[in-house]
């Protein structure tokens, strides 16, 4: 492991955790810019690549918005040859940082210094697929002005392929025009010498996808002969050689190349834009016919993740850190994750009691009816009749006499269905109860008011004229009334007056 303070004096070192949240490790790179380590995201467990300006260009405002620019640039990329830009900013000391996905493989220059000159269909498969990632760049407005080896990347995919990776969009050129110019002033001229075009030397200004194009024919030439079209002992000579001297075929470097491979790298190094090819679009496709047809070949060899299957693993409930698990041992990265959940505990614990409730009302049972209830208005009354006096005594119980509503009296009397719930019986025989209990005390309290009541006053009445001849029939103990005049009672009743 490389240590950061002897690579540059970056204000970070290994086992750090920067913005709570990433845990540096290693260096992976560095340049004239800055460094690039690895890291982990603590709470995730993914592995990430944090890249870091140097301190000494911390005040450099045209370095500090090259790295700013470069995060925009590839956040607003999704595609698949984009290396993608996660997070973005600023440590305490005052450098700025991003954050990105963590590639493990090699980038192209490294890859053609161990094998030399490629194989026509692999060279080709290499530039169809930075075409593919520059579309998404042109369609976006953007130029990359620098695509060289060295920002070209060979990633291990999710499978046996290989994934190439366009990095560093530092001094991308922004084709619609921004409030700040910043990187894009016409007076300033950028890029890698060997693999500028002509014009990105002359006029920054007029630069557009072209450029690119003319980059990849550079990049074409190199891949099939390991050398470089242009070349010189300074940067002075070799911008000389690229706006002067014509363009070489690769053929003449190296027999056996189809020709009209020549006449297609020819076609991308022409000098004046207007004749050169257009886009990468059509660059792809007029190379698609020297295509292999396949994915890139796995070039990085076995996945070291699946290379030793039979050594012991951690549970798979244990956090992993990887390459980074020494430096985790000695964090208290437990007591970062519980600051980080203590919100979600909160919330769910504020949350539970109000399922549990809401959980208890939908499975409550019903409320049952009382078994009594006294008549509004009538206050107590006396004890109701026993109804099951009659069998326990054998004497017949007079029952009181009750003013009853006929739909009461429907009520009270209906017919029970001829297969009933024993819940829905009690609950009927309950209801039938109090309704009689009601009109029992009714019929009491009726009859209370009656007794209360004083007798009427009787008036004689006067007695009726007849003739002096006629007389009453004479009463009899079997017939004593005979008289007219008496009311005809029937025994053992008494007046209703």
């Amino acid at each position: 492991m490389a240590d950061i303070t002897e690579a540059s004096p970056a204000p970070i070192t290994p086992g750090e955790v920067i913005a709570e949240r990433y845990l540096v490790g290693e260096i992976l790179g560095g340049g004239g810019m800055g460094v690039v380590c690895a890291g982990q995201h603590v709470l995730l467990g993914t592995p990430v690549a944090i890249k870091l300006i140097h301190p000494e260009l911390k005040d450099n405002q045209e370095a500090v918005q090259r790295f700013m620019n470069e995060a925009r640039t590839a956040a607003a990329l999704k595609g698949e040859h984009i290396a993608r830009v996660f997070d973005v900013g600023v440590l305490g000391s005052g450098e700025p940082y991003l954050v990105m996905e963590q590639l493990e493989g090699m980038s192209l220059d490294q890859y053609l210094h161990e094998h030399g000159p490629l194989a026509q269909a692999e060279a080709v498969d290499i530039i169809l697929q930075t075409c593919e990632g520059l579309a998404e760049a042109h369609a976006a407005g953007l130029v990359h002005r620098d695509i060289k080896p060295a920002n070209l990347f060979l990633a291990r995919g999710p499978g046996p392929q290989t994934s190439l990776k366009i990095l560093d969009f530092g001094i991308a050129k922004q084709l619609v025009p921004q409030d700040d110019p910043g990187l894009t002033n016409p007076g300033k001229s950028l890029g890698s010498p060997w693999y500028m075009s002509p014009e990105q030397m002359l006029a920054p200004a007029s630069v557009d996808a072209r450029a690119d194009v003319w980059s990849l024919g550079v990049l074409l030439y190199e891949l099939l002969t390991a050398k470089r079209p242009f070349d010189g002992e300074t940067v002075p000579q070799v911008c000389a050689t690229v706006l002067t001297a014509p363009s070489p075929k690769p053929s003449d470097s190296r027999a056996g190349l189809d020709p009209a491979l020549d006449e297609i790298v020819l076609r991308c190094l022409e000098k004046e834009p207007e004749r050169r090819i257009a886009s990468v679009t059509e660059l792809a496709r007029a190379l698609t016919a020297f295509a292999s047809g396949r994915p890139l070949a796995p070039i990085l060899g076995p996945d070291p993740a699946n290379a030793d299957s039979d050594r012991p693993r951690p549970p798979s409930d244990a956090p992993s850190y990887g390459s980074l698990t020494p430096i985790a041992a000695g964090l208290d990265l437990p007591a970062l994750q519980h600051r980080k959940s203590l919100p979600l505990l909160l919330l769910v614990g504020a949350a539970l009691p109000l399922l549990v409730l809401a959980i208890w009302i939908v499975l409550r049972a019903p409320v049952s009816l009382a078994p009594t209830a006294a008549a509004p208005g009538l206050g107590p009354g006396p004890e109701p009749p026993n109804l099951l006096q009659p069998l326990q005594t054998g004497a017949a119980v007079p029952e009181p006499a009750r003013d009853i509503d006929p739909t009461e009296e429907k009520a009270v009397r209906a017919p029970v269905a001829a297969e009933e719930a024993p819940e829905d019986k009690a609950a009927r025989e309950r209801t039938e109860r109090a309704a009689r209990y009601a009109a029992w005390l009714r019929a009491q309290k009726l009859k209370s008011i009656k007794e209360s009541l004083p007798a009427p006053e009787t008036t004689p009445e006067p007695a009726p004229r007849r003739d002096e001849d006629a007389s009453p029939p004479p009463a009899t103990p079997d017939n004593p009334y005979q008289d007219p005049r008496n009311e005809l009672m029937e025994p053992g009743t008494e007046s209703r007056r």
